[in-house]
């Protein structure tokens, strides 16, 4: 899941399956909180290069496009802002190398 979330928050080209398998995984009470370190981890791979903020709107084309054909009367079980916000949060709270919102340790002279 942490692959996911990485892939969800930075990939190149926007995949909506992304945010699909994150909330069909939410739902089942899968624990994210618990594998916030491993995210950021992931996410430092990467160097921290987002691009969800760039994709926002290709992700609500590929929901009609991609995702509505495949489930149908489910469809609006999908909620595509939920699920966009709750992986969004995971880059206001990453805490990679370099990332802005790392908490920095003080350094005290000797």
């Amino acid at each position: 899941m942490a692959e996911k979330m990485r892939a969800a928050l930075t990939r190149q080209t926007p995949a909506i399956r992304d945010f699909f398998d994150i909330r069909y995984v939410q739902r089942q009470g899968f624990d994210f909180d618990g594998i916030k370190r491993l995210i950021a981890h992931k996410i430092a791979e990467t160097e921290g290069k987002y691009t969800i903020d760039d994709h926002y709107d290709a992700l609500k084309i590929q929901r009609e496009t991609d995702l509505k054909p495949v489930l149908g009367q489910k469809y609006p079980d999908f909620d595509f802002d939920q699920i966009y916000n709750f992986v969004l949060s995971f880059k206001k709270n990453s805490t990679y190398p370099g990332h802005p919102n790392r908490i920095k340790k003080a350094i005290r002279p000797s």
